[in-house]
């Protein structure tokens, strides 16, 4: 919508340039037939006309092209947003398709590791996922890390502010900003929460060390939100499954292992046997 309107004002201004240049034209056209088939005071007022007017043209000529220019500059920069725009979108939509093949949070990790790295080459980054009983999320994957980010290998809900309000957080301390309590370093991080079906699973976080580095944060929020939307189904897929497998191996009042258990450890430890039998000496 903001691209249409931006496009409208710049047509319009177009066509009121287009008419004023028009209406120059045809002023300077009767300065000149008075200026030759006039007489006197008349042609000499016609001749004055028609220089004012080739100077005015001659400078609204020099603004026009320079707003003109001005433009080009604008269009061939959001020509690259949109093409940046389409390529985050690609690489979203293969990063939501390969996380449907990732039967772990180490597969998981590797997928977001690896399209964070197209996307945001100049960033560092963390994956952190809550454990088991959910009282600290552990470090499942990291990336381009350096002085200034070495990202902990567990944290505490506590101490973390995108978890506490279920939004992005950003911690800049040159900045200004209110800080998570676990931040270490001097890179300026920005912390996603992954969120589906009404759970908390992990934590995204995005870090860098330039001067710029709020700004920078800011701009790619919207890109770490989606990033965080698209692991968030796939740990609560992977959860999902996780819990099915558990259910079918266990019993849900002992925690025993199950006939369905034995028959498929029995089966394995056969076919496991049946490989490492000697052959008998002839």
């Amino acid at each position: 919508m903001q691209t249409q309107n931006g496009l409208a004002i710049e047509m319009q201004g177009m066509a009121s340039r287009r008419i004023l240049l028009t209406l120059l034209h045809v002023v300077c056209i009767g300065a000149c037939a008075l200026a030759l088939f006039g007489h006197g005071n008349i042609a000499r007022a016609g001749a004055g006309m028609a220089l004012l007017i080739i100077f005015g043209m001659f400078i609204a000529t020099l603004v026009f092209s320079r707003s003109a220019l001005a433009e080009v500059r604008m269009q061939i920069t959001n020509l690259r947003e949109a093409q940046d725009a389409k390529q985050q979108v690609e690489e979203l939509f293969a990063m939501t398709d390969m996380l449907q093949a990732a039967e772990d949070h180490e597969d998981a990790g590797a997928i977001l590791m690896a399209t964070t790295r197209r996307l945001l080459p100049e960033f560092g980054g963390a994956l952190y996922v809550f454990n088991n009983s959910r009282d600290r999320l552990d470090l499942t994957k990291s990336w381009n890390e350096s002085e200034g980010f070495l990202p902990v290998s567990s944290l505490l809900p506590s101490t973390c502010w995108a978890l506490k309000r279920g939004k992005p957080h950003i911690n800049a301390l040159e900045s200004g900003t209110l800080t998570c309590l676990h931040q270490i370093g001097s890179a300026a991080t920005v912390e996603v929460p992954m969120m589906a079906r009404g759970q908390v699973f992990g934590l995204i976080v995005l870090a860098t060390e330039a001067e710029d580095a709020f700004h920078r944060l800011y701009k790619v929020r919207r890109v770490a939100r989606a990033l965080a939307d698209s692991m968030s189904l796939a740990l609560s897929n992977i959860a999902l499954r996780e819990k099915l497998r558990t259910q079918s191996l266990r019993d849900p009042l002992t925690g025993l292992y199950n006939r369905r258990y034995m028959e498929d450890a029995l089966e394995r430890y056969i076919s496991l046997a049946e490989r490492q039998v000697a052959p008998r000496p002839s």
